[in-house]
C-alpha cells in the first residue's frame, strides 16, 4: 500500500484504516531506532512474555522469531483487542504480525506477546517494528532471552529454599518459573 514493494505491519495497519473509514497515512520517510532495552522477556511456563516499555504508544507490531533447537513455536497469545498471526518459514523461523482490527493501542504494563514453546530455548527476535495509529514505525535491534537452562523438578524435592521470579520466597511453589539452588526450574501442574 505504501509503494515500496514490501507488505509491512504499516500496510496492515492502513488497511485497518481504511476498513475502519479513516484515510490511509503515508508512512514517513524516517524511522525511529529504539533501544534495545525497551524491550524485555519475562520468563512464563512454556516459554516467556515479551515487554514493551511505553506499549501504550502503538498499535501492532511484527518480528521474526528464532529457535534453537528441535523447539517448535506452540502458540502465541496476546490481550483480547489485538490478533497474532504466525507464518513458520524455515526451521525454527517464524514471521509474527500482531495488530488490532479497530487500530487500539497495546495496553500498558501487560506483555505485548506471550511466546510458548515446544522445550525450552534460546528464543531470538529479530527484525522488529512497531507501528503507532500514525503508521509511524520505530525499528528496534535484535534481541533474545535464553530459556535452556530451565529445568523441571518436582515441589517434593530436597529441603533448598524456592524463590520467585520477583526474589521472594515460596512455600509451596504451585505453577511457573522459580528460583532453587541458584538454577531456574519449571513447576507444572501437579496431580
Amino acid at each position: 500500500m505504501d509503494g515500496d514493494g514490501d507488505i509491512n505491519v504499516t500496510d496492515v495497519m492502513n488497511i485497518v484504516r481504511y476498513i475502519l473509514g479513516q484515510s490511509p497515512k503515508n508512512a514517513p520517510a524516517a524511522t525511529v531506532l529504539k533501544d534495545a532495552d525497551d524491550l524485555s522477556f519475562i520468563p512464563a511456563t512454556d516459554g516467556c512474555q515479551l515487554c514493551l516499555k511505553e506499549a501504550e504508544k502503538f498499535t501492532a507490531c511484527q518480528m521474526e522469531i528464532r529457535l534453537d533447537g528441535n523447539a517448535e513455536l506452540k502458540g502465541l497469545s496476546t490481550d483480547s483487542g489485538h490478533t497474532a498471526l504466525i507464518n513458520k518459514v524455515g526451521d525454527g523461523l517464524y514471521k509474527v504480525v500482531l495488530f488490532s482490527t479497530q487500530a487500539k493501542s497495546l495496553v500498558p504494563g501487560k506483555p505485548v506477546l506471550t511466546i510458548r514453546t515446544s522445550e525450552p530455548t534460546d528464543i531470538c527476535l529479530s527484525e522488529i517494528m512497531f507501528t503507532d495509529k500514525e503508521c509511524r514505525t520505530c525499528l528496534f535491534p535484535e534481541t533474545s532471552s535464553s530459556l535452556t537452562n530451565i529445568n523441571q523438578y518436582s515441589t517434593e524435592e530436597g529441603n533448598s529454599p524456592t524463590y520467585n521470579v520477583q526474589g521472594i520466597r515460596v512455600n509451596s511453589p504451585q505453577r511457573g518459573i522459580f528460583i532453587r539452588n541458584g538454577k531456574k526450574v519449571v513447576v507444572r501442574n501437579q496431580h
